[in-house]
């Protein structure tokens, strides 16, 4: 994140703490869903499957954000 500029990088981490909470919520429901022990499991692969994605967004955002702020600096250099 160190790559983007201040009001990108607020924004992405306010996005990811709504995500977070997202996340909770969708994949909470697994965990109590038969109320047996696979449960467990499913909830854990929820949020395994979640964060995998997520993790994927991020970077696009963060290669995106870097993009940017480089295209700026050559702007500027003109």
């Amino acid at each position: 994140m160190s790559v983007l500029p201040a009001d990108k990088k607020q924004n992405l981490q306010a996005s990811q703490a709504l995500w977070v909470k997202f996340r909770e919520a969708d994949c909470g429901m697994y965990y109590s869903l038969t109320g047996g022990t696979m449960d467990i499991l499913e909830g854990v692969g929820c949020e395994l499957s979640m964060t995998a994605q997520r993790v994927q967004s991020v970077e696009w955002f963060a290669q995106n954000g870097a993009e940017d702020v480089e295209e700026s600096a050559e702007q500027d250099a003109w």
